[in-house]
């Protein structure tokens, strides 16, 4: 039998109002996993993305995490028969799609999670087979292939060449290879490397993969499992004219957390070692009108933008990283330093550009073996 979701039955986190289908699983059959879906002001797409979870062999549990939507959101899913039991948490806006995927995990109780966004959907059976590669593969963590949509065409993926099983590290560090949608794991692992960044706006899935593929390797299914639609506002990555500078930002908390936290000794010192930036970020890249002190900037203005560093380390000793893994990372952050820094210098933009090339030279000099 369908659910209908009825009238708020707890509250789960200060500030949140969860509305809670009848659970009807019986004690043999355990609910396996948690699909947590954020949203925010996404009504239809929401509803796509939740009838899209049409998994029969694997028991679900679907949670919606809600980042104060202004829309019908709230009255659609009141009014909604699901085929799944379904959790509805509404919490006031913020505007940071980490915060509410974490939330969603907490709420959890099961022992394997994945991710939807709200404008995807999933194909038929994609958990299913994820579960049966993790059970092959013996790992905790595993992604599938996606069918990029725009305008109801077919955008190709061909040109993509990365790693995509085992250790991907390498190819992660580039760009995110790993959509937050693909993805089921372990809950456990979720929890112990922390969850995501609730400070970056975008790039947060991209910095929570360099934390988790430091050290995990990933299982794939290579089919296409899960529809993404772009263009269909809002939409974040939209919302920017280029996203690079939030992947460079994110890249900058990564590095400056493990050398910190090597240098002193341990984990301790993860995220402590910045001298005192500031200001307001251009497109997710360099503080407006400098910010800070004089003569402040490089990677800790690049770190520190909008909002102090949060660490998101879990039990995990950022100190651990694999030394080779540190080198890739430093390297490739330099890069992208030295890249944006001179499409910033072509555009004029030339306090900007600074930022960025002193950002590459520190960068340079926390590892100089990269």
């Amino acid at each position: 039998m369908p659910y209908t979701i009825r009238s708020p039955t707890t509250i789960v986190i200060p500030g949140a109002i969860m509305y809670a289908a009848s659970m009807r699983f019986l004690p043999d059959n355990p609910i396996h996993i948690s699909v947590v879906i954020p949203t925010w002001n996404r009504a239809e797409l929401l509803v796509d993305a939740i009838r899209s979870v049409s998994e029969r062999s694997v028991p679900i549990t679907l949670i919606v995490v809600d980042d104060g939507s202004q829309d019908k959101t709230e009255s659609v899913l009141s009014n909604l028969a699901c085929d799944h039991s379904l959790h509805y948490i509404r919490v006031a806006h913020a505007g940071f799609p980490g915060r509410c995927r974490n939330i969603g995990v907490e709420a959890a109780t099961t022992a394997w999670v994945a991710f939807l966004d709200s404008d995807d959907r999933f194909c038929p059976d994609k958990l299913g087979r994820q579960m049966d590669e993790l059970a092959r593969t013996g790992l905790s963590l595993c992604h599938t292939r996606e069918r990029w949509l725009r305008d109801g065409r077919v955008v190709s993926q061909s040109h993509m060449r990365h790693a995509r099983r085992g250790d991907i590290f390498p190819d992660a560090v580039k760009k995110c290879i790993v959509g937050p949608s693909t993805t089921l794991m372990r809950r456990e692992l979720f929890q112990r490397f922390g969850g995501y960044r609730e400070d970056l706006e975008i790039a947060e899935d991209y910095e929570f993969l360099l934390r988790l593929l430091a050290f995990e390797k990933i299982a794939y299914v290579d089919d296409e499992l899960i529809e993404k639609r772009a263009g269909l506002a809002p939409q974040l990555s939209e919302k920017y004219a280029q996203i690079e500078g939030f992947r460079i930002r994110a890249l900058a908390g990564f590095v400056v957390d493990v050398a910190a936290a090597r240098r002193e000794g341990g984990q301790g010192a993860a995220g402590g070692e910045h001298i005192h930036g500031g200001g307001e970020p251009r497109d997710g890249g360099a503080p407006r009108d400098g910010g800070g002190e004089p003569g402040a900037g490089g990677l800790d203005a690049l770190v520190r933008v909008g909002r102090p560093p949060e660490p998101r380390w879990g039990s995990v000793d950022p100190a651990s990283v694999p030394q080779d893994k540190l080198a890739l990372a430093t390297r490739e952050l330099a890069r992208k330093c030295r890249v944006y820094a001179r499409g910033a210098a072509k555009r004029g933009r030339d306090e900007e550009a600074s930022w960025y090339r002193a950002a590459a030279r520190e960068a340079e000099a926390l590892h100089p073996h990269a």
